[in-house]
Order: C-alpha cells, then structure tokens, then sequence
C-alpha cells in the first residue's frame, strides 16, 4: 500500500470527488474522475519510489521497495496500471478531460524523474494545482471553475508552498542532496520565510475574494456568503496556522505532521473558496 503513497493519493482523489461535487456532475462522473485520479496519483507516487529506490537502498530506508516488500516488477505494474485506469476514464470523460488529466499527470512523472534532480520540483507543483480544478469541471460539467481569473493564480502560489512544507520534513539531510526539496537547497531559515509569506498571500487573497464577494451579492438583494462556507475557510486557515507551526519544530515526525496539515488545510479551502463563491 505504501508504493502508492497513500495519504497523498486519498486526499487528492477525495477533493477530486468533493469539487465534482460541488461543480453539480452527475454521480457517474464524480465516480470517473475521482478513480481516474486516484490512477495518476497511484502511478506517480510508484515511480516516485522506483526513481528513489537506488538513493533509498543506500540509506537503508523502510520504503516497500528497498525493504524488500514489494518487487521492482510490481511497482512497475502498479505505476503502468495506475496510469492506464486514469487516462481510460479521461477519455470516457471526453477528449478535452483526457488532455488536462495527461498534463497534469505529466507534470507528477516530471517532478518523479527531472524536475527534483534540478531543484525545479515547484514548477510541477504550480501546474499541477490549477490543471486539478480545470481537470474537475472540464469533466463534470465541461465548463472552467468559477471565478477561474482569481481561483487559478491562487493555486499557482499555493503549489510551491506545498511543495516548501513537503520538503521541510527532510530539511535537515536534503541540503547535501541535489535531488532534495526546495526547503533543503533554501536552508531552514529561508524556506520558512519563503512558505511563510505564501501561506499568507494565498490565505489573506481567499479572505480578501470572498469578503468582496459577500458584500457584492448583498448589494445586489442576493443571499449573503454561505455561513458554512466561511466556517469551512476558517478551518482551513486555522489548521494551516497549526501545520505552518509544525513545519518550524525540530523534530521529523513533527514536520511531517504539519506538512500532512496543510496539505489538508489547502484541501479545505479549495472545497470552501469555491462554495463561498459559489453562493
């Protein structure tokens, strides 16, 4: 279970199914897209580990691979399968859903096997997020996400800080490691000025668009900003205060913590932007 990297993949495949959702697909497409994706993330994370497993084998790491848990083959398989089930269901989808799954696949298989080698590791990041939206309501209702002008360069910033809170859970070995995360070839210092100010443009940007939006709506006689909306943006930015405290601690089991926090809390505001400006 592990070679597929399964918190990543489960969380990604959930928001898939929540916006698709949320966009008003119809239950079979929510279906479609939601397994799609949890094909590409299965495939990308497998051949994360076979591009690691000389540099894990090394380090004696406890990863399925060099553990001896699970062979090279099936890792393969795993990867190949992964990548077929979503490029299948994509093109079920239509030819423009297939296009934006296979960029945004293609930019996980970057990030696997060129991207990390050259510190670039970020780029696949801020594709990728904004790709993930498109890709959800290209395939559910054939349309861009609402608000798409101020929704997509907020996930183009939120990616890099992803990213940044990833790589500080290995900030301490990474440094010496042209294949580390960004955090690494930054220094600790650095890379948590560097998410720091991220984290609070894209939050303070969420706040900012929805607020806008609540008072246009009320002036135009409509239904002011939904209140679970809100109460769901305030979650967000309230675990990503905790994981963002996390990141800073000393300890690894700690900093994964709050890199497993905000990759929620970014779930979470996604889910809750787009109600809110929805409503």
């Amino acid at each position: 279970m592990g070679i597929i990297h399964p918190f990543p993949t489960i969380l990604v495949s959930g928001l898939v199914a929540a916006l698709a959702t949320l966009a008003g697909g119809s239950p079979i497409a929510v279906a479609m897209l939601a397994v799609a994706m949890f094909g590409f993330q299965a495939s990308i994370g497998a051949t994360n580990d076979l591009a690691d497993l000389p540099r894990d084998r090394q380090l004696a790491s406890r990863k399925p691979l060099p553990a001896r848990q699970l062979t090279v083959r099936a890792a393969r398989g795993v990867a190949l399968v992964g990548g077929t089930v979503g490029l299948v269901l994509s093109a079920l989808l239509g030819p423009g859903v297939v296009i934006v799954g296979c960029a945004g696949y293609g930019c996980g298989i970057a990030y696997d096997l060129w991207l990390r080698q050259r510190a670039l590791a970020w780029l696949a990041y801020s594709a990728a997020f904004p790709l993930l939206l498109v890709y959800v309501w290209v395939g559910a209702v054939g349309t861009l996400p609402p608000s798409w002008q101020a929704l997509l360069p907020m996930a183009v910033a939120i990616g890099p800080a992803l990213h940044l809170s990833n790589s500080m859970v290995d900030v301490d070995t990474d440094h010496a490691d042209p294949a580390g995360g960004l955090a690494g070839h930054l220094g600790r210092t650095r890379a948590l000025v560097v998410l720091t100010s991220l984290l609070t443009l894209v939050y303070l940007f969420a706040w900012a668009t929805v607020l806008l939006t609540g008072r246009e709506t009320d002036s135009d006689g409509g239904a002011p900003v939904a209140g679970l909306a809100a109460a769901g943006m305030f979650l967000a930015t309230l675990v990503a205060s905790v994981g963002l405290l996390l990141s800073t601690r000393s300890r690894r089991d700690r900093r994964t913590v709050g890199w497993a926090a905000q990759a929620l809390a970014t779930a979470l505001l996604g889910i809750a932007w787009i109600a809110a400006v929805a409503a």
